[in-house]
């Protein structure tokens, strides 16, 4: 298994159980509140992740009156980002 392999598993990990220890090692100086906010907006364009997990994030998200990474919208119908379309990338 690669580096990045190992990575990847964690932060699936991580992003599956909105593991807040996990995300303030990747941003030591970020307050909890942002922090769980990173990890669903991550989490929702995650293709890694369930569908059901993006969908509850996208919620929460939409609760708050927060958007998508880089103050994207999210689609009217209701579709998940896919592949080389969504900021964070194809994985």
């Amino acid at each position: 298994m690669t580096e990045l392999d190992l990575f990847l598993e964690e932060r699936n990990a991580a992003l599956r159980s909105l593991n807040i220890e996990w995300a303030r090692k990747q941003s030591p100086n970020l307050p909890e509140s942002s922090l769980l906010m990173a990890l669903h907006k991550v989490r929702y364009e995650c293709i890694d992740m369930p569908d059901e997990l993006r969908q509850q994030s996208r919620a929460w998200l939409e609760v708050r009156k927060l958007g998508r990474m880089y103050g994207m919208g999210f689609s009217a119908d209701g579709s998940l980002p896919v592949g080389a379309n969504s900021p964070a990338g194809s994985r």
